[in-house]
């Protein structure tokens, strides 16, 4: 076998690329399905933190009058003070943690603005009980009830007035993040919808493409062996198919190959034959020739019979 006919090395097939079309399209798929994921994941978050943050707020709201109540313990005297002050030290701790933790949570603008100034009237508030709670150890009672009358009570309104537009403020994020959770979910049944379409053109030009690929090419085979079967052995196969580095271009060089040595094997078959056909003719003229001389034979022995049984007569006939 020359070089020339050593078989070729195909570097792709058929199965690749379908293979590669469709790991393609899943792919494509699978990043719109988790961006959609994402996307409502963030939302849903969002949405989580926000009623967190209502929980909160309403929590850190209904601490204030709690803790008022505990400063009134400590300022109307009586028995029982350190507990007291044990009681209003707790709801003043409860207060600074609440407030650090909406310090870290509360990040939407407008709430930021509500948040701040109901945090600086609480604030305000617990100095001012501290100062009264300082004055009462101090013995100084009526002093520490001038302070709440002059400096606390008039600041309680505003302080449950910014908790109220505060948590209004965070329903509205709360309404505006299940507004876009709604969307979101929408866009994830659309983005199903066209993943479900894309999908189903992908396969259908995937599918074109592969039948163009493989039925044409095998239909020129086709029509190829049924004009060899027909006695043509002229044809050949087109050397678009033999470029071809897929399965089909290992068929169509396959067939290139049976085809040639086809020729070959005919051709050296009409070489045996003519071969054949002149021995046959030399072996008939030497039979012709075999059969004259026969012929001549058997001529030569009937004269030389007849040249005896005249000889024979004569004796006869001189004897007599």
């Amino acid at each position: 076998m020359n070089l020339e006919d050593k078989p070729k090395k195909f570097t792709s097939s058929i199965r690749a690329n379908l293979v590669a079309s469709f790991s393609f399209v899943a792919l494509g798929s699978l990043v719109l399905a988790v961006l959609v994921l994402v996307l409502h994941g963030i939302v849903t978050k969002q949405y989580v933190q926000v009623t967190d943050r209502l929980i909160l707020e309403n929590r850190f709201a209904s601490l204030v009058p709690e803790y008022l109540d505990s400063y009134f313990g400590v300022i109307s005297g009586g028995s029982g003070t350190t507990g007291k002050l044990t009681v209003y030290n707790s709801s003043r701790d409860e207060i600074n943690k609440d407030i650090a933790k909406l310090d870290l949570a509360i990040t939407d603008p407008g709430s930021l603005v509500s948040y701040r100034g109901f945090k600086n009237f609480v604030l305000n508030i617990v100095s001012e009980c501290d100062t009264g709670v300082n004055l009462v150890q101090q013995g100084k009672v009526s002093e520490a009830w001038v302070v709440y009358t002059q400096n606390i009570a008039p600041m309680k309104p505003f302080v449950f007035e910014n908790a109220s537009v505060l948590m209004t403020n965070e329903l509205k994020v709360a309404e505006g993040l299940e507004a876009r959770a709604a969307a979101v979910d929408r866009l994830t049944g659309l983005a199903y919808l066209f993943l479900f379409l894309a999908i189903t053109a992908a396969v259908i030009l995937v599918s074109l493409k592969t039948a163009n690929r493989v039925i044409k090419p095998m239909d020129q085979l086709s029509k190829k062996a049924q004009t060899i079967a027909g006695g043509d052995l002229g044809a050949e196969v087109g050397g678009e198919l033999l470029e071809r580095r897929d399965e089909i271009g290992s068929l169509a060089n396959s067939f290139d190959e049976m085809l040639k040595r086809l020729k070959t094997e005919l051709e050296a078959q009409r070489q045996t034959n003519r071969a054949l056909a002149l021995t046959s003719d030399d072996l008939e003229s030497k039979n012709e020739k075999l059969e004259q001389t026969n012929r001549l034979m058997i001529k030569r022995e009937m004269k030389m019979a007849e040249l005896k049984n005249q000889i024979l007569e004569l004796e006869s006939k001189m004897r007599k």
